[in-house]
């Protein structure tokens, strides 16, 4: 039986500035595709989504954060400081950033 996941050298779907600040592990099944994010450092960074044609799910293990805002394009701005056991659900066409 083969494996579930196959890696792809594609770009990760939501890109981080430091492109350093993350670690990402992606995999990919028929149309899905799946990308593991950790981030690594204590420091200030950005990040953002936009796709035409896909849809973003975040699901946060443990997310928090000492400041900065999240924006979904046509939505208020968010403060949340803890995104810890989150679903997040950004639909295709709408930027995402932050």
């Amino acid at each position: 039986m083969g494996s579930l996941a196959s890696p792809t050298t594609g770009i990760p779907l939501v890109a981080f500035a430091p492109p350093s600040i993350a670690r990402h592990q992606t995999a990919a099944w028929g149309g899905i595709q799946a990308d593991n994010v950790a981030v690594v450092r204590h420091d200030p960074f950005d990040y953002e989504f936009k796709a035409s044609s896909r849809h973003l799910l975040i699901a946060s293990e443990r997310a928090e954060r000492y400041d900065g805002e999240t924006i979904v394009d046509g939505l208020p701005r968010s403060h949340r400081r803890a995104w810890n056991g989150r679903m997040t659900f950004i639909p295709a066409g709408y930027r995402f950033y932050g």
